[in-house]
């Protein structure tokens, strides 16, 4: 987007729209912005934060469109909106579409159905620019996510953008007083500007106003809900509204020294740079740490503003190649994301550095013949000159959009009943079928286990993935009752659910974290089953047991990396462990069933196998004082962060027996040490791991049913599978007593 400067006399651009003098210092900007946000999606090295290239992009955007609207309203005495929108059509559609499009194709072809399926429904949500909801709804965490991640996922900075164009032209054409027709012809012979001091006054008062009330929200939603906040408008609004006061109060901006202006380009571009390599996953988004990379990126703006400033950034940014790859940057933006992940998906493993870099390579080459032979000539072209035929351009991508996926769904979703259908006919991989088990107690020979042991063997191994693993992929956590849940962030409360059988008069309450909640489709089953009222107390993020006295000494997780120990001490689940304290204490429960992560990778160092045990003691001691019965649910394998069990078998030409875990020795061994200590405690323990393991191997399809949805928390299928000797297992240690094990 080039820049221009406000009420000057317009040309017209690269892009096909009029604008202002061109300033090619903001072009190497727009490079450098597209160059971090790819690089660090490659996986370069100390350019973890280049990820807030996408806020040096909001900050451009804000800046242009709100000169473009008060230009074109100074010519036209009112807020075109018509030639705005346009405009917005030949910019953006053209290359957005074909990348939709060219993107559900490829995923079609490259991809297992199962996340084709996916990328279609994506592709609807982003033609019609609401990604960025779709995206914060289903909870992708932009950087930690196990799950593999949409080939369309950078499409919410367009449905943000987008947002904020639908909006601002009409709130300035509310806050701008227009003269009536008679009125701006009056103007027109007496050379009186149309938009007022008075009217930019009040513009740039209520656009302040808007940016700071953005950015509160930015810092309160980045606390509390940083996935949502991520992808969300409100949250990002300050970034653009920043570029637009620059554009509203341009005269007043170029009016500062040009060496001071000089000074300011650098340390902006400094600043931009500093952040790409100091932030990185685990930087709190957008939030505070997004007023480095924005202020920065006004800094670059406004010291181009006014005379040129002799010695400024515009001597490294107004040069070539990076004003080309400028002119370049919103096509090689749309298609590196896709080639990158569609790649790396196609592989079934994370891509090195290397090759991600020849990758961006070929999407920047593909980004050039696109620009060159697509998107200028009809940004140039004549063929949309008018508004009409521009405004006709949204019907038109959208449609095509639409159209390319309701195509692809179809097929697939054929494809994907026929093999339901050929799965339910078909026989089971196991020699005993595992069934329901019947009756209050726990069978003494468990089909279940048999049924792991049958997953390891040759026969079944050498096999490739059962069509129904991937009807299952559809649907991997869709009994996890969000509802009942209190979700990662700073949130210390939640509304208390009962399942089970409501009007039972024994409660037992789910005590945990997220390796609590997988379980409660399942546990509601128990309840329906066996007539107990089941309440989940649960958090996301916060352990239920934590591993040491001390408050700040490191536990496994802390050493390994497989998952966030440290969390289970956060301010938030601090305060969320006391309400859910006082919770249990107003129950008053006859039963505690703890579900929590254990945080441990599949190999461990043996110097942990002598960790602290005394903080798990006290844990289960303190909450064996709330219930009569307090049980401990063993938590699932860690498969590596880089070793998806969902990703591996999307694999092509894949075998079941490539996507297991091995190292359950020291596993078992461990858990058993845990499960001493709780049972010394006067708990019991109900040990899972028998039905997701061997002795030395934990395969991730048992019995035609996915196991995992991602590195650590079992899939809704698996879930599913498992009702009946869960069910058994605590029914035999709740109405039996504590004796036995399963």
């Amino acid at each position: 987007m080039t820049a221009t400067r406000p009420l000057a006399k317009a040309r017209n651009d690269d892009r096909g729209s009029p604008q202002a003098d061109f300033r090619p210092d903001i072009q190497g900007l727009r490079a450098v912005a597209v160059l971090l946000v790819a690089l660090c999606h490659a996986g370069v090295s100390h350019l973890s934060g280049g990820y807030v290239g996408v806020d040096v992009f909001f900050v451009i955007s804000g800046f242009l469109i709100t000169g473009w609207i008060l230009r074109h309203s100074e010519r036209a005495g009112h807020v075109p909106l018509l030639s705005f929108y346009a405009a917005r059509a030949r910019r953006i559609l053209p290359a957005a579409a074909l990348t939709l499009v060219a993107t559900t194709i490829a995923s079609f072809y490259l991809l297992n159905l199962v996340r084709a399926q996916t990328v279609f429904h994506d592709s609807l949500w982003a033609a019609f620019f609401a990604a960025n909801i779709h995206f914060a709804s289903v909870g992708t965490n932009y950087f930690a996510s196990s799950a593999p991640p949409s080939p369309l996922q950078h499409y919410w900075t367009l449905a943000v953008e987008e947002q904020f164009y639908l909006v601002w032209p009409a709130l300035v054409m509310l806050i701008l007083p227009w003269p009536t027709r008679r009125g701006r012809e009056r103007r027109r012979r007496s050379g009186t500007a149309f938009v007022t001091r008075g009217g930019m006054r009040r513009l740039t008062i209520v656009l302040g106003l808007c940016v700071v009330a953005s950015l509160i929200w930015s810092i309160h939603d980045t606390a509390v809900d940083p996935t949502g906040a991520y992808f969300s408008t409100l949250t990002r609004a300050f970034e653009l509204g920043i570029g637009g006061l620059i554009a509203v109060t341009a005269t007043q901006l170029a009016r500062i020294p040009k060496a001071l202006r000089a000074l300011m380009t650098w340390l902006g571009l400094a600043g931009v740079i500093v952040a790409a390599i100091t932030f990185s996953s685990g930087t709190a988004f957008p939030g505070f740490a997004a007023l480095l990379p924005v202020l920065s990126a006004a800094c670059i703006i406004i010291g181009g503003l006014g005379a040129p400033a002799i010695g400024g950034a515009s001597l490294l940014l107004g040069r070539q190649p990076l004003r080309f790859i400028g002119d370049v940057s919103y096509s090689f933006y749309l298609w590196h994301w896709p080639v990158l992940i569609i790649a790396a998906q196609h592989e079934g493993r994370t891509l090195s550095a290397v090759t991600n870099l020849l990758l961006l390579a070929g999407a920047f080459a593909l980004s050039v013949v696109t620009y060159v032979l697509y998107e200028r000539p009809i940004h140039r072209g004549q063929a949309f000159s008018r508004p009409w035929a521009g405004l006709s351009l949204w019907p038109v991508s959208i449609a095509a959009v639409v159209l390319t996926a309701m195509l692809g769904l179809s097929s697939i979703q054929q494809e994907l009943t026929s093999a339901a259908a050929t799965a339910s006919t078909s026989t089971t991989t196991s020699t005993t079928d595992p069934g329901q088990p019947t009756g209050s107690t726990v069978p003494r020979v468990d089909p279940y286990i048999q049924a792991v042991a049958n997953a390891v063997t040759p026969a079944v191994s050498n096999t490739p993935v059962p069509p129904a693993v991937f009807v299952q992929m559809e649907n991997l956590g869709v009994r996890d009752y969000h509802q009942c849940i209190t979700p990662v962030g700073s949130n210390t409360s939640s509304p208390l659910c009962v399942l089970g059988a409501t009007h039972a008069s024994r409660t037992v309450v789910i005590f945990g974290d997220s390796h609590a909640q997988m379980w409660l489709g399942a546990l509601n089953y128990f309840g329906l089953r066996n007539n107990w009222k089941v309440v989940p107390v649960i958090k996301e993020g916060c352990v239920a047991l934590l591993w040491s006295a001390q408050p700040n000494a490191p536990g496994p997780g802390d050493v390994l990396g497989a998952g966030s120990l440290r969390a289970g001490r956060t301010a938030a689940c601090t305060a969320w462990r006391s309400w859910a304290m006082r919770q249990l204490a107003r129950i008053h429960p006859e039963a505690i069933v703890v579900g929590s992560a254990y945080a441990w990778g599949a190999t461990v160092p043996e110097p942990l196998l002598g960790y602290d045990e005394s903080g798990v003691e006290n844990e289960v001691r303190g909450l064996d004082n709330m219930a009569p019965r307090v049980i401990l649910l063993e938590d699932t394998p860690y498969w590596k962060d880089l070793d998806n069990p969902v990703t591996c078998l999307q694999t092509p030409g894949i075998k079941v027996g490539s996507c297991t875990l091995g190292g359950t020795s020291v596993l078992v061994g461990l858990y058993a040490q845990v499960d001493k200590v709780v049972e010394a405690a006067g708990a019991k323990v109900v040990p899972t791991v028998q039905w997701f393991c061997t002795a030395t191997t934990c395969p991730s399809v048992i019995d035609g049913t996915l196991v995992y949805r991602d590195t650590e928390h079992i899939a809704a299928s698996y879930a599913t599978y498992l009702e009946g000797p869960l069910a058994g297992a605590l029914n035999h240690d709740l109405d039996e007593g504590f004796g036995g094990r399963t």
